[in-house]
């Protein structure tokens, strides 16, 4: 409702506004027609089908495999180190990450300009390791950021202690004191 008027799309109307005299809104709906081609066409080849995009087969690098079964040594690590503080006794220690390590790897792009279309090919580049190996060229690799740790130790209602076991986590690990949570062992 407009002004106090009601409109109403009839037949008519619509067939009026469609006339031959009207190019205008023949060009325009041609270009909205091109252009939903184009996005057909363009997310095609980005996506594999089922409404994913296609992945590359990366295998992980030699830091990220040690990094994952090293892990658990971490966690055995820290509580050797934490048991050792005075007040401690036996300890243990979780330490959860957010998300896992992030890769970035270096690709080629080719680029082909027509007055149709823009084609991208991308490669990624690979290093050669002998006759057969290949690995990707790693340009970046940042490790997991720390959700958090929880330290239980049978000392962990002695305030020196928590104090002590915080403190060398968050040091240890460069988290912030919010991110450390202390217990007592029962």
């Amino acid at each position: 409702m407009k002004d106090g008027r009601t409109y109403c799309l009839d037949k008519n109307r619509i067939l009026s506004f469609l006339r031959k005299d009207n190019k205008k809104l023949q060009k325009d709906m041609l270009a909205v027609l091109a252009m939903g081609v184009l996005l057909i066409v363009l997310g095609n080849t980005f996506l594999d089908g089922t409404g994913s995009t296609k992945n590359i087969d990366i295998p992980m690098s030699d830091t990220h495999k040690e990094q994952k079964e090293n892990y658990g040594e971490m966690e055995e690590r820290l509580e050797e180190i934490f048991s050792a503080v005075e007040g401690a006794g036996k300890v243990k220690v979780m330490v959860t990450l957010k998300s896992g390590s992030e890769v970035t790897i270096a690709k080629e792009e080719k680029r082909k300009e027509s007055s149709e279309a823009i084609e991208v090919e991308t490669k990624v580049v690979l290093l050669s390791q002998g006759s057969s190996n290949q690995k990707p060229l790693i340009l970046k690799e940042n490790y997991p950021e720390i959700e958090g740790i929880v330290i239980v130790a049978e000392g962990g209602d002695d305030i020196f202690v928590k104090d002590a076991l915080n403190r060398g986590a968050q040091a240890l690990l460069n988290v912030p004191a919010h991110k450390v949570e202390i217990f007592k062992m029962k």
